[in-house]
């Protein structure tokens, strides 16, 4: 069993074990209810831990996370909406405000 991820933002690290679980990665999370007292402990000693369960699983479960963070700080132009005219920022795939797909380039 090998930690893998932490992080005291529990929607993000609540996704990245849908992300996991959904690549076929068997993960647990730990002390989610420590983040509420982040900042009154250290903040290394208060964030949620992913852990990956099989470690023969774990260069999956590398690969997954490696992925989400390129396509976390990878940024295309900004566009807008064809169906309502919004304007967003390029990570976007979908419209905020009409739920209209960000048409292909």
């Amino acid at each position: 069993m090998r930690r893998v991820h932490s992080s005291v933002n529990l929607i993000e690290i609540n996704h990245l074990k849908n992300l996991l679980e959904a690549g076929g990665v068997r993960c647990v999370l730990r002390n989610q209810l420590l983040t509420g007292i982040a900042g009154e402990v250290p903040f290394d000693q208060a964030a949620a831990q992913l852990w990956v369960l099989d470690d023969a699983e774990l260069w999956q479960a590398e690969e997954i996370l490696r992925d989400w963070r390129r396509a976390r700080f990878a940024r295309g132009p900004a566009w807008v909406c064809s169906e309502c005219g919004e304007r967003h920022e390029g990570q976007f795939s979908q419209c905020w405000k009409c739920g209209a797909e960000k048409a292909a380039p």
